[in-house]
């Protein structure tokens, strides 16, 4: 089946008829032409159909209250002709003419007394109505007030009124059957209730709706209503007002104004075209009747609008008053009738492109009539977006001439065409994405209508004391004095915009009131005496009234001075207008705060007052009232047009997805975004053209029907779109077989973007693109420079540069071939070939040369050799050219060192530095390795001129070798080389030697010098191990190099931290010998320990031989020969006598007594103090509680025992044993914490229960919700009227017993300090409201029970690992309820003896606001937080570093620490006046 849905209103769907819907038809059933129907595609919904029909012309004599609308697809099984409900396109759906309900409710503590009055449309009932007035009393007094608007031609009652109990009092069900439209809520005035926190409220329960076809609306209808306060001479008005609209303002308006004349006022203001007025006045007819001025108005166009149908609009406003005795005269406007926007119906979910047939048949309290004719029509929508877009090249072999500047596309057709035939595809493609267009669509307005709500408290005697708290969209404020001020600190305004969700708030205070009841009072201008003129009351105002209370009499504020039997003298003389049995308020002992919402737009909901601590009082009562209903200044709607079509009719608050359909429903737009941000007053929409791109038509906007004070809407470009960079399309017929394209002209090794939007009669859909960019490219050129170098025997290098065109791709790889054959036989053979990829960072092109070193047999180093590389670039190789040739491979002289680096020692020394030459193919392509010969030695050369003609010292330096120093300073010994002047500039190379001769000369690149002392190379440290449990004993070895001069020091530095970055200290060391020691820690005062090894001095001899030659250099060459050479052996032997050496020490001195001088010396150390900041824990508290009605709690013996004998309060086992059924709950654990971010429960278990490890909740991934028992849902809750709380099946037993995704059970741990469930659970039972059934009296229907019971749980979260402010209980699935077929029910609750017919079924629901709902079918109601855990909990310590300032406690005193650690007692009481002197010194200076 599928849905239908209207565009401002929701309409309920069924699937198919049930037989309760059938009826039979007779002749005095609708005879009425068929309805004319029709059923279009919708220009503005994605595929949806639009139904039109009328009313018939004849509704058989019976007003029609609903249509029953029929739909169902043309299939090849289903010719829908018939409608055929089993059909699987077969829906339907019934409009209903709703009537408006509302609930007037009277809420009591205990038992109360008084009356009431109501008022709706200008009218107030004509007498009080009692606060137990029964239905037909309230039905009487409502139909007086909707008189002028009752829609029955007879006039008989358009209103139905039942009675049910509410605790102490009663609740009204208010139907108006002869009313239509949504009607304005009523109003009722509670101020002569008396006793038991007595409060009145009306709610509504269902908005009435009478639009029932396509284009049907209702006129707003609002009363302005002028009357002055009974008592106050309200026999006569006189004066005038001004009212305003939309920031428009009237001129004055007479109380005597007719009709006529006020339509024309109105319509005179720039925001009004035409409304309807007429009169509801009512004159005095004598004393004590008054007189009153309402006129109704009905709004039938604003002047801006194109069309009728106003909608819902802000209320006129009241803008000047001058009206006699303006204290005691008001003017009230209110809304009788909502206004709505025509109404129009779309059938969705259709399946694009079915021949869907439709049908209507209108309804009357007869039955159906004759259906409509039958309509239909195809619903479509533009086509999907193709799918499994490719990118490739075209086959070079077919297409030659266009290779490396072409691609071929391909896709498959959507899965759907939209509804119609796809006539085409349009290709597009471009190299980059540019700016995108963007337009913003604005609306706005000037400020609505400010809600206004009251917090009142109030008790029967002073004495008020305690606080209480206020919940606003889910949060709560902190505890709040029942005297807080309005603002300022610790104020209700303050408290109340530390929460998120409220925002800007202006709070005033004014005392709370309450009425004298029963006592009629006259006033007297410019008299201090008030006289008591009636009343039913039989004391006297003594028994009410005391000196010194203060009360409020005509509007003015006075305390009482003196107290009589019939009058009482007032502080102050009155001065307001006289009056005559009228009533006074005394006041209640409490206040009362107006809240206005300055920074919210619209209706807002009630704030919710709770008591909390120490509230008490005589009565206490606080209550909360909305003052003034906040209003949205926009409403209405709005157009866009892009070209010349228009979207649907947008509603003023539409959200980004409605925005999007509107406008993806147009021809020319195919895909767009939109974002929607609030700007205060209305909205800004972000558009972002996503399938039209570059430069788009700015949209236009139609905003007349836009309603509200300078309502407006506008359209701007925030950035211009640009087409994309080497833009082309193509528009492609569709092809049923091949759906293919090959894009030519196109730049080589360009990547291009490709996407594919197909085409129906509606437009263009939404693009596919290509999953990557793909550039055309073709095969790439031969490197270039190829060469091959022999480097050994058995080494051969082949280096190359890249090719000169890489064919419009990058190259990722090259090939290196080499072969004995000329034809490269062995090409792609493993050791006949090498793959060089080209890695990220190494450059394509250019003056880079690559190279690759392959290894030969050096017995075939005579064999020519062939080589060649291939270039690679994704696509294909380059051609094989003509290969270079090697004619062999030898042994030849070595390469270069690597790595050579030369720098100072010291003044008088050079440090020179080098790796062994080697072949590495990644580090450079010339010629390099030992030449196919070890290394023999290298020749090291230095001067002091660049060109080495001084000439250059040369030193020969073993081949193991890769260091070598020039002069410099014995590290050791000291002995300094005088081979290098101090401080001079030198030059350096080295040249490597093997048994060929020498190699590649490496010259230093720049000059070294003037040399200069340098800093010491750095110590290795050998050990370092701890040498006590506060200290580290440390071994360094001595620097390699000095840098010039005698180590004098070491630098020990330590610290907890491998980087030294936290806390690092240091130790100065003095040099003494090679091998040094240190102990560092707590206890530095042993630091000169060394450990001295004896040293012996070896200076190595160095020689040097220079040769100088005047005269031209002789050139000889010389050849030598000679047999293979035999290495000589010698043997040197050298023989010793070992005679050890003998030495005599003697020490000789005089006996000096040592005198030492030790001097401690230590770093300032802050004095560290500690606040401890201590939070007392305060456990969460949930609620869950429910509350059964329509069930008997007050049998008597006779019909019925159920609770016999019970009173309200008490548990009642009759009721709880008819219970049946269970319930699952579960508690997301690893939510605790709620917004602080720490999950303290988790923290508990990890401290005392680590082994449980991370408990994770996903109560959604629960088995089975009703058994529960995983996911941290609990095992079904089994009620039992004697079980106890923690009994197998009770609340607190599954809930302590959760076990976690994993298994982990976590509620109970057994390691956890004190104790270790989490949660306590209290249970109640209790009758509510007393109530025994009565038994229909004309036996039809079932018995009516007026009592009702309540079940609660309390649960406390009371252990250490559900600390804070922990997530709610939340009920998973319930099937608990009243079971009727039980022995209890039927047998004592309802006995089936007496109440033949059976009971009214029991319901259950939530107990109030402040409970969570258990009750049969509930599912995600959360127990409600009764009191926030405090978090964390413990304690918090702070650290001040202060200046250290030590107090000494002198010896004869002791000082007494506590077990706990917390608190130290002193004997001395000056030296505990002492340290808080300091210490508060301390504290304030830092």
């Amino acid at each position: 089946m599928k849905s239908c849905s209207s565009i401002f209103s929701s309409i309920r769907q069924r699937k198919g008829v049930s037989g309760a819907a059938l009826f039979l038809l007779s002749a005095s059933l609708l005879s009425s032409p068929s309805l004319a129907a029709d059923l279009v595609p919708s220009n503005y919904q994605f595929g949806d159909l639009r139904l039109q029909y009328r009313p018939p012309s004849n509704n058989g004599g019976e007003v029609i209250t609903k249509y029953k609308i029929e739909w169902d697809a043309v299939t090849e099984n289903n010719d829908s002709t018939s409608f055929t409900p089993s059909s699987d396109s077969y829906g339907y759906a019934e409009v209903t003419n709703l009537r408006e309900e509302q609930d007037i409710i009277v809420s009591c503590r205990s038992s109360c007394t008084g009356t009431f009055l109501l008022s709706w449309g200008g009218r107030t009932t004509q007498t009080p109505l009692r606060v137990d007035a029964t239905a037909d009393e309230v039905e009487t007094a409502i139909n007086y007030l909707v008189q002028p608007f009752n829609t029955h031609p007879d006039g008989s009652s358009a209103i139905k009124v039942s009675r049910k109990a509410n605790g102490f009092a009663y609740k009204w069900r208010v139907s108006f059957i002869g009313v239509a439209g949504d009607i304005g809520l009523m109003k009722a005035d509670g101020d002569l209730l008396v006793g038991g926190g007595a409060t009145i409220r009306v709610h509504e329960v269902t908005a009435g709706s009478s639009d029932l076809y396509p284009g049907a609306y209702t006129n707003e209808i609002q009363t302005i209503s002028v009357r002055k306060r009974k008592g106050f001479g309200c026999e006569s008005l006189a004066g005038s007002f001004a009212l305003s609209f939309e920031g428009k303002v009237t001129s004055q308006i007479d109380v005597d104004t007719s009709a006529d004349e006020l339509k024309a006022i109105l319509e005179a203001l720039d925001t009004i075209h035409s409304v309807n007025v007429r009169t509801d006045h009512h004159t005095s007819i004598g004393p004590g009747d008054c007189s009153s001025r309402s006129w109704i108005v009905t709004f039938t166009n604003l002047v801006h609008e194109t069309e009728q149908a106003s909608g819902d609009l802000r209320e006129l406003q009241l803008y000047s008053s001058s009206l006699t005795n303006p204290t005691v005269t008001e003017v009230q406007i209110s809304e009788n009738v909502k206004g709505t926007y025509p109404r129009a119906f779309s059938i969705i979910g259709l399946v694009r492109g079915l021949l869907y047939k439709c049908r209507v048949s209108a309804y009357n309290a007869l039955g159906y009539g004759v259906s409509s004719s039958t309509v239909s029509g195809t619903p479509m929508n533009q086509p999907p977006a193709p799918s499994h877009v490719l990118l490739s090249l075209p086959d070079a072999t077919l297409y030659p001439e266009s290779e490396g500047t072409s691609l071929k596309v391909s896709w498959n057709a959507a899965d759907n065409d939209g509804g119609n035939t796809v006539t085409g595809y349009k290709i597009e493609w471009y190299s980059s994405l540019n700016d995108l267009e963007v337009q913003k669509l604005t609306t706005s307005s000037s400020n609505g209508i400010t809600e206004v709500q009251s917090i009142k408290v109030s008790a029967d005697t002073s004495g008020i004391t305690g606080f209480f708290t206020l919940t606003f969209n889910g949060e709560t404020t902190e505890l709040i004095a029942h005297d807080a001020e309005a603002d300022g600190e610790e104020s209700v305004e303050s408290k109340l915009e530390r929460l998120s969700t409220v925002g800007d708030v202006e709070v005033t205070r004014d005392l709370s009131w309450a009425s004298i009841p029963n006592v009629d009072f006259d006033l007297t201008t410019a008299s201090n005496v008030i006289s008591r003129s009636g009343g039913s009351f039989i004391g006297t105002l003594v028994d009410v009234l005391s000196s010194g209370d203060t009360i409020l009499v005509g509007g003015e504020v006075h305390t009482v001075s003196t107290v009589g039997s019939t009058s009482l003298t007032l502080d102050a003389a009155y001065s307001g207008p006289s009056a005559s049995s009228i009533y006074i308020h005394k006041w209640s002992y409490g206040y009362e705060w107006t809240v206005a919402f300055t920074s919210h737009v619209g209706e807002q909901p009630l704030l919710v007052a709770n008591p909390a601590n120490n509230w008490a009082g005589t009565n206490p009562i606080i209550e909360v009232n909305r003052e003034q209903k906040g209003m949205q200044p926009l409403s209405g709607t709005f157009r866009l047009s892009h070209g010349d079509e228009s979207t649907i009719a947008i509603p003023f608050d539409a959200d980004e997805l409605l925005v999007k359909q509107a406008l993806e429903a147009l021809e020319d737009i195919g895909e767009v975004n939109v974002v929607r941000h609030d700007n205060n007053n209305g909205y800004n929409y972000f558009i972002t053209f996503l399938s039209e791109l570059g430069d788009v038509q700015q949209l236009t906007i139609d905003d007349s029907q836009l309603t509200g004070p300078d309502a407006r809407a506008r359209m701007a470009t925030l950035i211009d779109g640009i087409p994309p960079s080497d833009y082309d399309s193509a528009i492609v017929p569709h092809s049923s077989t091949l759906m293919e394209y090959k894009i030519d002209n196109l730049a080589n090794g360009v990547a291009y973007f490709v996407r594919i939007r197909g085409k129906n009669a509606k437009g263009y859909g939404y693009a596919a693109s290509a999953p990557s960019p793909m550039s055309p490219i073709r095969r790439p050129s031969s490197p270039t420079s190829v060469t091959m170098l022999p480097l050994s025997a058995s080494r051969i290098r082949i280096s190359w540069q890249a090719p000169e065109y890489n064919g419009g791709a990058s190259i990722t790889k090259y090939v290196v071939q080499w072969d004995t054959d000329s034809s490269f036989s062995s090409a792609w053979v493993d050791g006949f070939y090498h793959e060089r990829w080209m890695e990220g960072g190494m450059q394509d092109g250019g003056e880079m040369i690559y190279c690759h070193t392959f290894t030969i047999n050096p017995a075939s180093a005579n064999i020519e050799r062939y080589g060649r590389v291939l270039a690679y670039n994704g696509y294909k190789w380059s051609a094989a050219e003509t290969s270079v040739i090697l004619d062999h491979a030898a042994a030849s002289t070595p390469g270069p060192v690597r790595n050579f680096n030369a720098f100072p020692s010291s003044s008088i020394g050079i440090v020179l530095e080098w790796d062994h030459p080697a072949i590495d193919d990644k580090e450079t392509c010339d010629y390099a390795g030992d030449g196919g010969s070890a290394i023999t030695h290298y020749v090291v050369e230095y001067d002091s001129v660049a060109d080495f003609s001084s000439p250059a010292t040369s030193v020969i330096v073993s081949s193991l070798d890769t260091e070598f120093r020039i002069g410099g300073r014995d590290v050791l010994s000291g002995a300094e080389s005088s081979v290098l002047e101090s401080g001079g500039t030198y030059y350096t190379r080295i040249v490597p030697f093997n048994a060929l001769g020498p190699g590649v000369m490496t010259s230093f690149h720049s000059s070294i010098g003037p040399l200069v002392n340098n800093a010491p190379t750095a110590p290795v440290v050998t050990n370092a191990i701890p040498a006590s449990a506060t200290s580290v004993r440390v071994d360094w070895d001595t620097p390699s190099l000095d840098g010039g001069s005698v180590i004098q020091e070491y630098l020990v530095e330590y610290d907890v931290d491998s980087n030294f970055a936290k806390s690092p200290r240091s130790i100065t060391v003095p040099a003494a010998s090679e091998v040094h020691s240190l102990q560092v820690g707590s206890d530095e005062s042993d630091l000169n320990v060394h450990i001295i090894r004896a040293t012996v001095e070896v200076t190595n001899e160095v020689q040097s031989i220079k040769t100088a030659i005047q005269g031209v250099d002789e050139v000889q060459k010389i050849s030598t020969t000679c047999d293979d050479v035999t290495a000589e052996v010698q043997m040197i032997v050298t023989t010793a006598v070992d005679t050890n050496e003998e030495q005599l020490v003697s020490l000789v001195a005089d006996d000096i007594d040592e005198i030492q001088l030790l001097r401690l010396e230590g770093d300032s150390q802050d004095e560290i103090q500690s606040i401890q900041v201590s939070v007392q824990r305060l456990n969460e508290v949930q609620k869950l509680g429910i509350v059964i009605s329509n069930i008997n709690t007050a049998g008597n013996g006779v019909e019925s025992s159920a609770c016999m004998g019970l009173n309200v309060g008490d548990a009642c086992q009759d009721i709880e044993d008819a219970l049946s059924g269970s319930f699952t709950v579960s508690f997301d654990f690893d939510e605790c914490g709620g917004n602080g971010g720490v999950n303290y429960c988790q923290l508990a278990l990890t401290e005392y229960d680590a082994d449980l490890g991370i408990i994770t909740c996903s109560p959604g991934f629960v088995t089975d919700p009703s058994s529960g028992g995983n996911h941290c849902v609990s095992q079904p809750v089994l009620h039992s009227y004697s079980s106890i709380e923690g009994d197998a099946g009770t609340l607190q037993q599954v809930l302590n017993n959760l076990v976690d995704d994993n298994g982990v059970s976590f509620m109970t741990s057994p390691n956890m300090p004190g104790k270790h469930e989490a949660v306590s659970v209290t249970r109640q039972g209790r009758i509510k409201t007393k109530g025994s059934c009565t038994v229909d009296p004309l036996g039809l229907s079932p018995a009516t029970c007026l009592g009702e019971y309540e079940l609660l749980y309390e649960i406390a979260f009371d252990a250490v690992h559900t600390s804070g402010d922990v997530p709610p209980i939340t009920v998973v699935q319930s099937d608990l309820m009243i079971d009727t077929a039980s022995s209890s029910y039927t047998n004592i609750v309802c006995p089936s003896s007496h109440y033949t017919l059976g009971c009214e079924v029991p319901v259950g629901a939530a107990l109030d606001a402040n409970h969570g709902s258990f009750y049969n079918g509930e599912a995600g109601s959360e127990a409600i937080e009764y009191t926030k855990g405090a978090q964390p909990s413990g304690f918090v310590s702070l650290d001040y570093e202060c200046e250290s300032s030590v107090v000494v406690l002198p010896d004869s005193y002791s000082m007494v620490v506590s077990l706990d650690g917390m608190t130290a007692t002193f004997d001395d009481v000056g030296f505990t006046g002492n340290i808080l002197e300091r210490k508060n010194w301390c504290i304030a200076d830092n």
